[in-house]
């Protein structure tokens, strides 16, 4: 007697718009000047921000750690730390739009002692970027321009704004 041929249950490959709304593995490196004030007093630095999270078609979401090295205006040494989650909620074509939520510290060297001031703080903010480059087979992955702003309050009382310009490395 003849065998049944065993059969194998391919599914249906995905239509373009189910691969969009699809969330992918995806990370980020961005590099810049940041410029903030604190009391009135201006800290200029190099901000870094390292992220790993997922994005689709139309949005993405982070997981963000985030460090400023930088100086007062009277080059007392300042330094902060963030952790915190970063979205974009819009994007079209090359532009992307979001926010942030952050928690860190901030430390300031003193003058007088060999010690640091610092404060924990918690903030928020918004960013919008472009795409210089993008590459991948959904032109998710790019090298861009950003800019943000942001806005901490620090216990202390402390309350800190700053905007950022940066170039990044999304893939």
């Amino acid at each position: 007697p003849p065998q049944d041929e065993a059969r194998v249950y391919v599914p249906p490959p995905k239509s373009d718009e189910e691969i969009g709304r699809t969330f992918r593995p995806s990370g980020l490196v961005e590099g810049g000047y940041q410029y903030q004030q604190i009391h009135g007093v201006p800290i200029t630095g190099g901000r870094l921000r390292l992220g790993v999270g997922g994005q689709n078609d139309s949005q993405a979401h982070y997981a963000v750690l985030s460090i400023l090295y930088g100086s007062t205006e009277e080059s007392l040494r300042s330094y902060d730390v963030r952790l915190g989650w970063n979205g974009d909620f819009l994007r079209k074509s090359i532009f992307r739009l979001g926010g942030q939520v952050e928690l860190g510290y901030l430390w300031i060297k003193r003058t007088t002692a060999d010690k640091r001031m610092w404060a924990l703080g918690i903030g928020g903010g918004i960013h919008a970027s472009a795409d210089v480059l993008q590459f991948g087979a959904r032109d998710d992955h790019a090298l861009y321009v950003e800019g943000r702003f942001d806005v901490h309050a620090h216990f202390g009382p402390a309350f800190i704004w700053a905007p950022s310009l940066l170039v990044g490395f999304r893939y």
